[in-house]
C-alpha cells in the first residue's frame, strides 16, 4: 500500500526513543492490514455479493463504503459500519438512490467537479465542517469510467493519508464492479438516461431511441406498460422511502425504473410474456397494501415513442381513485378512461347536450320518484346485458333487475340490438 493509515501515522509520532513499542505497533498494523487483505481476497475468489465485498472494504477504513455507476446512481453500500444519525449526505443518497447533490453542488461551485470525474487516482473531498470528509475513486475500463467508489468519514475520522489505500481497494474491486456496472451495464445506464427524457416529455431523436432500446434488447414496437407507484407521506416521515423506492424499482426483471420524489415510474416490456407479467403485477398487491402505496397503470401500447403519453395516462389513473375500484391499490386507466374523456369533453360543451333523449326521460323519472333506473341500465350495459352479472354488480336479485328493465321499457322504448344506440345509451348513463 502506497500510504499508511492514520493509525500508522500515529505510531510514527510516538516517542522515537521507544523503538520496541514503535516496532510492535507497526507490526500489529501491518498484520491487521494483511489479514483484512486476505479476507477480501477470499471474498473475491468465492464471488461473494457486492455488499459483502464493500463490507470488507469498509473494514480497512472503519467507515462506510459506497459504489455508484457512471451516472452516479447508487449500486450498493456497505452495511457493517453504520452512518452517523446526522449524516445529511447519506440521508439524501438513501432517499434518492443517487449521489449527493449537496456535495456535487459544492464541488461545482469550487470548480472541482470535472477534475474529480477525470482523476485516475483517489481524491480527498472536504466541503466544510458540516459534512463528513470522504474519498472518491473512479474505476475505469478501456479508458472509460464505469463506476465510483466512495469512502465516507461518517463514522471515524479519515485523512488524505488514506488515498493510497483507497486506490489499492478500488483496484482489487474493479473486476467485481465490472459485473455490476461494466460496459453492458453502462450501455443500460445510457439508455435509462436517454429514455427518462422521453418519459418526461422531451423531444428525442427516434433513430437514437431505437439504438438505445437495442442496447437492452428492446424494440420500438414491443408491447409496453407504464406503472406509477406512489408511496404515502408516512414513508418519508419514517425514513423508509429510499428503501421502498428501490424495492419497487427492482420488482420486475425486464423493466426500467425512474425515481421521482414520492413516485416510482416503471416501464415494463411485456412482449411475449404478458400473462406472466400480469401475474407479477398481481403479486405486488401484497406489498402495495403493506406499504399503503397506490399504483396507476397505463394502457398497453406498441409504439415506444408514445411513452410520455402513457406516462400521463398512468398518472391520471393514479389520481382517479373515485373513478376506479377504491378497494384495490391498483388504478387501471382502462377503468377510468371513459370518465376521464368525458371530464375533458365537459370543458368544451355541456355534456347533457350529448345525451340520448330516452335516457334523459329515464333520468327525469328517477329525479321525480327516486327510482334507480339509470344506474340499473348502466350496469346492465356494462355487463354486456348479462342479468346475472349486472344484478351481482348492483347487489340485487336477478328478478329485481328484470322488473326494473321492464319499467325502463315502459318509460322509453330502447332497441338493445342496435349497436350504435346501445353505445349512445351507455355513454349517456355515464354522463348522468
Amino acid at each position: 500500500m502506497e500510504r499508511l493509515s492514520s493509525q500508522a501515522h500515529e505510531a510514527l509520532v510516538l516517542d522515537y526513543t521507544d523503538l520496541n513499542s514503535l516496532y510492535s505497533r507497526l507490526r500489529d498494523i501491518f498484520v491487521m492490514y494483511n489479514n483484512l487483505d486476505e479476507a477480501l481476497t477470499k471474498a473475491l475468489l468465492s464471488e461473494q455479493p457486492l455488499q459483502v465485498l464493500l463490507n470488507h472494504a469498509a473494514d480497512f477504513f472503519q467507515n462506510p463504503v459506497r459504489a455508484f455507476d457512471a451516472d452516479l446512481a447508487l449500486i450498493e453500500s456497505s452495511n457493517n459500519c453504520p452512518y452517523a444519525e446526522n449524516d445529511l449526505v447519506w440521508k439524501e443518497i438513501s432517499s434518492t438512490g443517487m449521489a449527493s447533490t449537496i456535495i456535487s453542488n459544492r464541488l461545482k461551485s469550487r470548480q472541482q467537479m470535472q477534475a474529480l470525474y477525470k482523476s485516475e487516482k483517489a481524491v480527498f473531498i472536504d466541503v466544510g465542517k458540516d459534512f463528513a470528509r470522504s474519498i472518491a475513486v473512479n474505476c475505469f475500463s478501456e479508458k472509460e469510467r464505469f463506476a465510483i467508489l466512495t469512502v465516507s468519514g461518517s463514522k471515524t475520522y479519515i485523512s488524505p493519508q488514506l488515498l493510497g489505500l483507497a486506490d489499492h481497494i478500488a483496484e482489487r474491486l474493479t473486476p467485481a464492479l465490472l459485473k455490476y456496472c461494466g460496459p453492458k451495464s453502462y450501455k443500460r445506464s445510457q439508455t435509462v438516461a436517454y429514455i427518462s427524457g422521453l418519459l418526461y416529455g422531451q423531444q428525442v431523436d427516434l433513430q437514437i431511441m431505437d439504438a438505445r432500446l437495442k442496447n437492452i434488447g428492446w424494440k420500438k414496437n414491443d408491447k409496453y406498460l407504464v406503472l406509477r407507484v406512489k408511496l404515502p407521506y408516512q414513508n418519508f416521515m419514517e425514513g423508509i422511502d429510499g428503501y421502498n423506492k428501490k424495492y419497487y424499482a427492482s420488482f420486475f426483471k425486464d423493466s426500467l425504473s425512474f425515481l421521482q420524489e414520492d413516485i416510482v415510474n416503471i416501464i415494463l416490456n411485456i412482449s411475449g410474456k404478458e400473462e406472466a407479467i400480469l401475474k407479477e403485477i398481481e403479486t405486488m398487491e401484497i406489498s402495495l397494501i403493506r406499504d399503503g402505496a397506490l399504483c396507476g397503470i397505463s394502457l398497453a401500447f406498441q409504439d415506444f415513442s408514445m411513452l410520455h403519453e402513457h406516462y400521463l395516462l398512468a398518472g391520471i389513473a393514479l389520481n382517479s381513485g373515485k373513478l376506479c375500484n377504491t378497494e384495490s391499490p391498483y388504478r387501471y386507466y382502462r377503468d377510468c378512461m371513459l370518465s376521464h374523456l368525458l371530464g375533458e369533453l365537459s370543458g368544451i360543451m355541456p355534456l347533457r347536450a350529448l345525451c340520448n333523449e330516452a335516457v334523459l326521460r329515464i333520468q327525469e323519472h328517477d329525479d321525480l320518484h327516486g327510482s334507480p333506473f339509470v344506474i340499473s341500465l348502466l350496469a346492465y350495459l356494462q355487463e354486456e346485458r348479462s342479468l346475472v352479472k349486472a344484478a351481482k354488480a348492483l347487489n340485487i336479485h336477478r328478478n329485481t333487475l328484470v322488473y326494473r328493465l321492464e319499467r325502463i321499457s315502459e318509460i322509453a322504448k330502447i332497441d338493445f340490438n342496435d349497436t350504435n344506440l346501445r353505445m349512445h345509451i351507455l355513454f349517456s348513463c355515464v354522463l348522468l
